[in-house]
């Protein structure tokens, strides 16, 4: 293997959420030559989750790289997955840069600026939103972003009845969300449910509980696609615009029943109603195999091996 360092520059916190910290993970479990360059407003919480997700800190720093306070990154490998920086930083990054790749699954880069950078866009309608490709553009869910235990992921085994719920609505600071768990959770009390809060969980641990699990109620960040991996059945919350493509497809596709916003009045009549659905075994069955599908779990490893080419790494 080449040693050819990576810098992954990227985001997260307690008001910001854990999604993009958790895919970029992913790069470093499975390229040992990276390290992530954070901009967290709460260094604690981050470092708290970075040690529950075991990396060590030999591999994360902390900078506030949005303002262009950052490491040397005159002719290195760069990734970025950020929402909060801007096209004209990025473009200074490109011009010093030895290769750019960033990771946007909301369509928000004027992507007409970047003439050298590597971009990806791995949502599932990402070709359908195109009409003309570039060859730096890789697009689809073949390149979604998964910790390394979502590698290999055997088939869902489902029960006739549904004996477990999986919970979970996301891992930033959200009042209003805090407001709708109780009361999804009132709603459950017939039910054996488990509350998830992803980013108190290694990926490991977060497969193994989503293995033993019959339908989830989820939002529509990383963590339904780490179930769609797993082939957990799942009723969708959205909680952000960004998820929006996310859920729009797997609705549009009948693999997801969309339950709305978090502020929708008409939210837990819908959850009901679709718990109702989901306690049939064959349409649970069905689902199940369909969302397994979707995703391989090589994404990872098939951006490792655009950027550096395909003897650095085999699936």
């Amino acid at each position: 293997m080449v040693k050819k360092n990576l810098y992954i520059l990227t985001e997260g916190g307690k008001d910001i959420g854990y999604g993009h910290l958790t895919r970029c993970i992913s790069l470093l479990q499975f390229y040992p030559y990276s390290k992530l360059i954070i901009f967290a407003k709460d260094k604690e919480n981050v470092e708290k989750f970075l040690k529950l997700q075991n990396i060590p800190k030999d591999r994360y720093s902390f900078y506030n790289w949005h303002y262009g306070c950052m490491p040397n990154l005159k002719d290195k490998f760069v990734f970025i997955d950020s929402y909060l920086a801007k096209d004209l930083l990025l473009k200074k990054i490109e011009k010093i840069t030895k290769k750019l790749i960033f990771y946007d699954d909301y369509k928000q880069r004027n992507y007409k600026l970047y003439k050298n950078s590597i971009i990806i866009n791995p949502t599932f309608s990402a070709k359908e939103l195109f009409f003309s490709f570039k060859k730096n553009i890789l697009l689809g869910p073949k390149f979604l972003m998964l910790r390394k235990a979502f590698f290999k992921v055997s088939r869902k085994k489902i029960n006739k009845k549904v004996k477990k719920i999986f919970v979970s609505l996301g891992g930033n600071s959200h009042k209003e969300k805090n407001i709708l768990l109780n009361k999804v959770i009132k709603l459950l009390n017939k039910f054996n449910f488990e509350i998830v809060i992803p980013k108190n969980l290694d990926d490991v641990k977060m497969k193994k509980i989503m293995q033993e699990v019959d339908l989830a109620i989820c939002a529509g960040g990383q963590t339904i696609l780490e179930l769609t991996r797993v082939g957990v059945p799942h009723i969708s919350v959205c909680l952000a615009d960004n998820q929006l493509p996310t859920l729009k497809y797997l609705t549009r596709k009948n693999l997801t029943f969309f339950a709305g916003w978090y502020w929708d009045k008409s939210l837990l009549k819908n959850i009901e109603k679709y718990l109702d659905i989901l306690s049939d075994f064959e349409i649970r069955k069905e689902i199940s195999q369909k969302l397994q599908n979707l995703i391989d779990g090589k994404g990872t490893l098939r951006i490792i091996n655009t950027t550096f080419g395909k003897r650095v790494t085999t699936y």
